[in-house]
C-alpha cells in the first residue's frame, strides 16, 4: 500500500484533477487517483488500478472528470 497523502479534490461540475510530482531521491513512485468509492475499497485492502495509475520518477497529472465527485491522490 502506498503512502496516503492528504490530497483531496472535490469537483463540482466536471473539470480536471491536475498536478505534478518529482521524487527527490530518484526512486520511481506510484501515483494513483481514486474516486471516493474506489478509495474506500483501496483503504480496505482492494488492489485497484484507479482512474489514473503511473509509476515514474517525475510527471504531470491531468485527469478529466465529469460531474460532481471527490477524488483521492495516493502516492
Amino acid at each position: 500500500m502506498g503512502y496516503l497523502l492528504p490530497v483531496l479534490t472535490a469537483v463540482l461540475d466536471g473539470g480536471s484533477v491536475q498536478g505534478s510530482w518529482q521524487s527527490l531521491n530518484g526512486t520511481p513512485v506510484q501515483v494513483l487517483v481514486y474516486n471516493d468509492a474506489q478509495y474506500g475499497a483501496y483503504v480496505n485492502g482492494a488492489n485497484l488500478t484507479g482512474l489514473y495509475n503511473v509509476t515514474a520518477v517525475s510527471g504531470n497529472l491531468s485527469l478529466s472528470v465529469t460531474g460532481f465527485g471527490t477524488y483521492h491522490v495516493v502516492v
